[in-house]
C-alpha cells in the first residue's frame, strides 16, 4: 500500500508534449523533497515519473513516453469454468485517491445471484478503498491504495510508451497458463519491488486489447491509461525511494 508513504502536491506550470517527448512540468522541486525517479500520480492513477529536477520546478515523463518504461501487474482472475461463456464480474476497483463512478452500462454477472451493492467504478478485480484528494493543493499528504493481498492472481510484465497518438503496450515473455485469459477491461497496476522506482498497486489502466502471437511468446497488452494526460492541472509526487536507493545512514 502506500500508506506512510507522503506526497507533495504540484501544480503543472508547462506542457510541452511533442511527437518525441512526452514531458511536462510541475512547480515543486528538490526543495520539496522530489527526486528523480518518483511516480507522479493524479486522482485517477499513475501520470508518470519525475525525470529532472531543480530546486522549485521538476519535469515528469508521462507513461505514453516511447522512453518510460515501468514493471506492472495485471490484475487478472483464474478461469473459473471449462465452458466457453466467460462470466462477468461486476466488482469495484478504486482510485487510488479519489471515488470514480460506477458505470451503469456494464453488465454484472449473469451467473450469480444478484444483490445491492455501492462501488465507485466497475473493473473487474479490485476491492473498493477511498481516498479523499484536498479540495486546494497542501504541501505533503499522505495516500492509500488498496491491500496487495484483496488483489487476485497476478501476472507480470513491463509497461511501454509509445508516443501521444498510440497506447502503451506490455510484453510477456510467455504465456503462463496458471493466471487465466487476460481479458479486456482487467487493471493493470504497479509492480513494486525493492529495485523500482515505484511502490505496488497504483492503478496505471486497464487493458483494452489482446494481442495474441504465434508459438510460446505471450500476448501483447494494449493499455488505456486511467489518468487523462491530455487535462493535467494538479498532481501527487510520491517522495518515494526504493531499498536499494536509499542512503545508508
Amino acid at each position: 500500500t502506500l500508506a506512510g508513504i507522503n506526497a507533495v502536491t504540484a501544480q503543472v506550470i508547462g506542457d510541452s508534449p511533442t511527437n518525441f517527448s512526452q514531458t511536462i512540468e510541475i512547480n515543486q522541486g528538490s526543495e520539496s523533497g522530489i527526486r528523480v525517479g518518483m511516480p507522479v500520480l493524479n486522482a485517477a492513477g499513475l501520470v508518470g515519473k519525475i525525470t529532472k529536477v531543480y530546486g522549485d520546478r521538476s519535469v515528469v515523463m508521462l507513461i505514453t513516453d516511447p522512453d518510460f518504461a515501468l514493471s506492472i501487474k495485471v490484475v487478472n482472475s483464474p478461469r473459473q469454468t471449462t465452458t466457453t461463456t466467460i462470466a462477468k464480474s461486476n466488482a469495484a476497483v478504486p482510485s487510488p485517491v479519489v471515488p470514480i463512478e460506477p458505470d451503469a452500462s456494464l453488465e454484472g454477472d449473469a451467473s450469480t445471484t444478484t444483490t445491492t451493492t455501492t462501488t465507485t467504478t466497475t473493473i473487474a478485480g479490485f476491492t473498493p478503498s477511498v481516498t479523499t484528494l484536498p479540495a486546494t493543493p497542501s504541501g505533503v499528504s499522505s495516500i492509500t491504495v488498496p491491500l496487495a493481498s484483496d488483489l487476485a492472481i497476478r501476472e507480470t510484465g513491463v509497461i511501454e510508451g509509445r508516443g501521444p497518438s498510440r497506447q502503451p503496450t506490455v510484453r510477456f515473455i510467455s504465456n503462463a497458463v496458471r493466471f487465466g485469459d487476460i481479458q479486456a477491461g482487467v487493471p493493470i497496476v504497479t509492480a513494486g519491488g525493492s529495485r523500482s522506482l515505484s511502490p505496488p498497486d497504483i492503478l496505471v489502466g486497464t487493458v483494452s486489447r489482446v494481442v495474441e502471437r504465434l508459438g510460446s511468446a505471450g500476448p501483447v497488452l494494449e493499455i488505456e491509461p486511467v489518468a487523462d494526460l491530455t487535462n493535467l492541472s494538479f498532481l501527487r509526487v510520491l517522495l518515494y525511494q526504493p531499498i536499494t536507493e536509499k542512503a545508508t545512514p
